[in-house]
C-alpha cells in the first residue's frame, strides 16, 4: 500500500481547473496550507483516515481556477515543501 500527491489540470491555457490532494505529515500542515492559499488555491479538506502510523499523515485536499501557469505555480510551491525541511522522515 502506498501514498500518492496527485494534481489534475482541465481546461486551457487561460482559464484551468486543478484539483488534488497532497499528504504531509503533521509538522508539515501549516507551511503546506499557507503554500496553497498564498497560491491562490482553496482547501476543501484536511483530513487523516488512518492509524496508527508514524509518522502522524495529513491530507490536504485543494482545488483553484485561475489561468494555468498560475495554478501549476501554486501546485509545484506546495509540491515542493514534500522534499524540503518539513518532508515526512523515511
Amino acid at each position: 500500500m502506498g501514498i500518492v500527491d496527485h494534481a489534475s489540470f482541465a481546461g486551457s491555457d487561460h482559464l484551468a481547473f486543478v484539483t488534488g490532494e497532497f499528504v504531509t505529515c503533521e509538522d508539515g500542515l501549516s507551511n503546506m496550507l499557507k503554500a496553497l492559499l498564498e497560491g491562490g488555491l482553496d482547501i476543501t479538506a484536511v483530513h487523516n483516515g488512518l492509524t496508527t502510523e508514524e509518522p502522524r499523515l495529513i491530507f490536504v485536499r485543494f482545488q483553484g481556477i485561475a489561468p494555468a501557469l498560475d495554478l501549476a505555480k501554486a501546485v509545484r510551491s506546495a509540491l515542493d515543501l514534500q522534499s524540503g525541511p518539513f518532508a515526512c522522515p523515511q
